[in-house]
């Protein structure tokens, strides 16, 4: 990662309103701290304190959830390519719930 060589690709499915139309492009460009916790061990958060990572995104599909009557940001699932540019751990989880569209 930190030569730029490293190219990897993930699919992830998430629950919330779409960051776009399908087809859509992006970037979440948010620090990320991994700091040890008081009662389990390693925790990874958002914090300005944190380090650079940055997770390219590619709005693949766009559907309801299926089975339910959500309405909203709840009712929505997303399809989503994503390329980390950094390779923080846990860095796409954390990023995508920081923006509110969870990993299901």
């Amino acid at each position: 990662f930190a030569a730029r060589q490293v190219s990897k690709q993930y699919v992830a499915l998430c629950s919330g309103l779409p960051l776009g139309t399908v087809g859509a492009k992006g970037k979440i460009d948010l620090p990320v701290l991994a700091a040890d916790g008081e009662l389990d061990g390693r925790r990874v958060t958002l914090s300005p304190l944190g380090k650079e990572a940055k997770t390219l995104y590619q709005v693949l599909d766009v559907f309801p959830w299926p089975g339910h009557e959500r309405e909203g940001e709840e009712g929505a699932l997303s399809l989503l390519l994503l390329r980390p540019r950094t390779g923080r751990n846990h860095q796409i989880r954390i990023h995508l719930a920081g923006v509110g569209r969870p990993v299901v």
